[in-house]
């Protein structure tokens, strides 16, 4: 290993080494070429990857965002109650498994959580029967005790000694710290009516006689399982839209939802309250066997953290007469550039990473018109799309969206506040008109919201791939990706044999299980499940519900051929590729050794003590220019520089001819000699790298080769010779020479095929050796 450090310590010349290939040189001087870009572009890579992540984590700011999105969903799901025994709700949302439990679970539990009731809410549960039976304490008056005992009214605000306009609590309310907008927006999807799936020769007579009703087709989520996130999320087209608006009494907000649950039976459709129960002079319940999907909305606004949230209370009413439930809170900043204290490093991020891609993308460019400009547009997927370029135009590419989604969220956001400033400035914080254009000003911003996590969450994959360029000419960080392109054609290979145990697995488990467990009750989500128990986890009490039989016959099949078998042949593929890569690898330079050459060779060039890498190329390929035009004038007469410097590249990298160190300065006219040297040196080491130096039992075989070469050779002249003498000998003569000949060649050959097989021991080929050359010698006598 030799990196030029003669030339650097300014030492004497050493002995000249021996003539190289011209092949050998060019190639060491480009792999230099090589790898000080990529350790030069480690910096920029690791800058990247840095602001992008800072970028990325102060933008989304998550720890704020979950302590209010888990105080809106835990009190939803703790304290909506229904069912009450005295003060004790024994019901929650997760008990809703009906119509008549929805309606009961509104009435009691969650309008009378979120909206309040106006009384009472600063108190303890039961206080009046808490403090009924006492008596007065020596320290409080009869009249004010008498406010404790249930006298008197209790107060439903209090006036504390710290600044506000108002006694507390304000309308409006809801967990002290956040202020409901508007009230509970109530929207449902309804699906069309649609023909039952029974047989054609029975639809008649299950219809008329027996059914009497319209079916429901399915809805464009899958009831039949546990609805994915996303299909809470999306509200979709919205239906019969109703208001709980905070605004309104509470014995207004009883009344409409008694209205909305029994089609205004009490009222009529001329005082219903339900404006999308009523049907011409008709009234029916909101909720019927066409309701698919009901959301019940809040949107509340936290100045404290400057934020708004979006709380879904989500029931699918599934076709088997399952309630499926959800609750989604998704939130988002007034101001987009998180916390007063992040702010400057969200921003400082932001201004590193936009720099470094309109580097990235300057540079590239450059390098395309440079090679378009020599060589043509061919060259653009002749010599430039590399798998590594590619990577860079996919960072590049890849940024695109993200800055799209960023500025498109921003602009939402930003006309979700104008709408909510217009709203409290004209007092239309109670119009519905308003609030359901709020409303949907919120769900566009929530839809960028989740495509912009989507995107940020994707793009670090780009970036990882953008360091494993940096990696890839330095041997030791490129450690994994090598022992991924060693052991990559076995990987494929045994993955076969593993996917097809996996999905056996998969399948039978769809089967066995599928009836029993969600997870295992489609292909999908058994896949999941199963590569799940590949990596450890498992639960041996859910499987046993098929039997514990069948479940013990695969979960111990299962586990001897993929965990305990497949797992760790994967293993030793792996391990086995990192050994070889590793021992290939040797002592080969550090990050640290290889960043001081590249800082050394630049302060000696900075000196004027050595000659740039890229120089010495350039001028190798100046030669081979002038070379091709020199000796092959009429081929390249009048032809573009371009084609003359692509076969000039092309035969420089393949040239044989010997070169020695007067060669190289010849070439190079003003490189010191010591330089010259260390070059030929380094380029001595690429040379036996493709040609090892052979081994004194390799070498002894190659002798023998060419003796068997040259005697071959021999017999074949002396065969001529006897052929000539023939025409004018005896026929003895003849004969002995043939015999001779004869003899000669079977010795001949029984010593080439010994060669051959490597089974000549040296004794054996000296004996052979001195027959032959004993009959030669006769022969030539």
């Amino acid at each position: 290993k030799f990196s030029f450090e003669g030339a650097m310590k300014g030492s004497e010349p050493s002995a000249a080494p021996k003539p190289i290939p011209q092949w050998a040189l060019v190639k060491f001087l480009n792999e230099e070429i090589e790898q000080a870009n990529a350790c030069r572009s480690l910096p920029v890579a690791l800058l990247l990857f840095t602001a992008y992540a800072c970028m990325a984590i102060f933008r989304l700011d998550h720890d704020e965002v979950f302590n209010l999105e888990l105080a809106l969903e835990h009190d939803i799901q703790e304290n909506s109650n229904f069912a009450f025994s005295q003060a004790m709700g024994n019901k929650g949302v997760d008990d809703v498994n009906s119509v008549a439990d929805f309606w009961s679970w509104m009435r009691l539990g969650v309008v009378p959580l979120v909206i309040g009731t106006g009384q009472e809410w600063i108190y303890s549960e039961d206080f009046r029967g808490g403090t009924h039976p006492a008596p007065a304490p020596q320290c409080v008056s009869a009249g004010a005790w008498a406010t404790y005992r249930g006298d008197a009214k209790l107060a439903s605000s209090v006036e504390f000694p710290y600044k506000s306009t108002d006694e507390l609590p304000i309308s409006g309310d809801y967990l002290q710290f956040n202020r409901i907008i508007g009230g509970i927006q109530a929207v449902q999807i309804v699906a069309e009516e649609d023909d039952c799936r029974v047989k054609d020769a029975f639809a008649e007579a299950f219809n008329d006689k027996w059914w009497k009703k319209s079916c429901v087709p399915p809805p464009s989520f899958n009831d039949n399982l546990p609805p994915e996130s996303w299909a809470a999320e999306d509200v979709g087209s919205k239906h019969r839209g109703e208001w709980l608006l905070a605004t309104e009494s509470q014995a207004n907000l009883t009344q409409k939802m008694l209205d909305m649950e029994t089609g205004c039976q009490g009222t009529g459709a001329q005082g219903c309250l339900c404006k999308t129960c009523v049907e011409g002079a008709n009234a029916f319940p909101w909720i019927d066997e066409r309701t698919q999907k009901v959301s019940l909305r809040v949107l509340v606004f936290n100045p404290n953290m400057g934020m708004y949230a979006l709380t879904s209370t989500v029931f699918f009413f599934a076709r088997s007469g399952h309630v499926w439930k959800d609750i989604v809170v998704q939130s988002f900043r007034m101001t987009n550039y998180g916390s007063t204290s992040t702010t400057w490093v969200l921003i400082v991020a932001m201004v590193i990473w936009c720099c470094i891609l309109i580097h990235m993308i300057r540079k590239e460019t450059q390098e395309v018109l440079a090679l378009v400009r020599r060589f043509g547009v061919k060259s653009i997927y002749e010599q430039y799309m590399g798998f590594w370029n590619v990577v860079d135009w996919i960072s590049i590419a890849g940024s695109i969206p993200v800055v799209t989604v960023w500025i498109a969220f921003d602009l939402s956001v930003s006309d979700v506040n104008q709408q909510m400033m217009s709203m409290i400035q004209s007092d239309l914080l109670s119009d519905e008109t308003a609030l359901n254009h709020l409303y949907g000003l919120v769900d566009t911003v929530n839809w960028w919201a989740r495509s912009q996590r989507y995107l940020l969450s994707t793009y670090p994959v780009i970036v990882m791939l953008r360091l494993f360029k940096s990696f890839h000419e330095q041997p030791r960080l490129a450690l994994v990706t090598r022992t991924m392109v060693e052991c990559g054609k076995d990987i494929v290979h045994f993955g076969l044999v593993l996917l097809v145990i996996f999905m056996t697995y998969a399948i039978s488990g769809v089967c066995l299980f599928g009836q029993h467990l969600y997870y295992y009750a489609n292909i999908e989500r058994a896949m999941h499940t199963t590569f799940r128990m590949f990596l450890g986890d498992s639960d041996w009490h859910d499987l046993s519900l098929a039997g514990h039989v069948p479940a013990g016959i695969y979960y111990w099949t299962f586990n001897i051929l993929l965990v305990m078998i497949a797992l760790n042949v994967l293993l030793a593929i792996i391990l086995d590729g990192y050994t070889h890569v590793k021992s290939r690898i040797g002592d080969a330079e550090t990050l640290v050794s290889q960043s001081w050459e590249i800082y050394t060779r630049w302060d000696q060039v900075r000196q004027k003590k050595l000659i740039t890498i890229e120089g010495v190329l350039q001028a190798f390929q100046d030669k081979e220019v002038e070379r091709l035009k020199t000796e092959h004038f009429e081929k390249y007469n009048g032809k573009w520089d371009a084609e003359i410097l692509e076969d000039a590249q092309r035969e420089m990298f393949q040239r044989e001819d010997l070169i020695n160190v007067d060669d190289v300065l010849l070439v190079v006219p003003e490189m010191r000699k010591r330089q010259a040297l260390d070059l030929m040196a380094c380029g001595l080491v690429i040379y036996e790298k493709e040609y090892p130096p052979m081994t004194p039992e390799e070498r002894g075989v190659e002798d023998v080769h060419r003796d068997v070469g040259t005697i071959k050779s021999l017999v074949a002249e002396i065969r001529r010779d006897l052929q000539l003498r023939r025409g004018g000998a005896s026929a003895a003569a003849n004969a002995s020479e043939g015999l001779s000949t004869r003899f000669l060649r079977h010795n001949v050959r029984k010593l080439a095929a010994l060669v051959e097989d490597e089974l000549l021991e040296e004794e054996q080929f000296q004996a052979c050796q001195k027959l032959v050359m004993r009959h030669l010698g006769g022969l030539c006598r």
